[in-house]
């Protein structure tokens, strides 16, 4: 872990934000898992990172409420809806 990624986690906790750290993308899903809960809202960001970790998969597959601002045939209005309850989301997933 590079230090820059040290100070920036540090500084995400000390602002009361709970960060975690993985060397590969097999040790996300059961990180990811283990914070969400049966009926949670799930919203995420146009992250590759979060397609390629296999959290899409699990996210549309799980017992989870999942808004996809990216879903085939939205309309803008709908859209529009997705990016407001992205707001009260109880998990919103991006990568930097």
């Amino acid at each position: 872990m590079t230090e820059t990624v040290k100070q920036t986690m540090a500084a995400l906790e000390k602002n009361n934000i709970k960060t975690f750290y993985v060397e590969t993308k097999a040790e996300v899903l059961p990180i990811v898992k283990s914070l969400l809960n049966k009926g949670d809202v799930i919203a995420c960001g146009g992250s590759t990172s979060v397609k390629e970790a296999g959290l899409m998969e699990l996210i549309e597959n799980g017992d989870y409420k999942f808004y996809d601002r990216n879903k085939a045939g939205l309309t803008n209005e709908e859209r529009e809806n997705v990016f407001a309850i992205t707001l009260n989301a109880d998990a919103y997933f991006c990568s930097s």
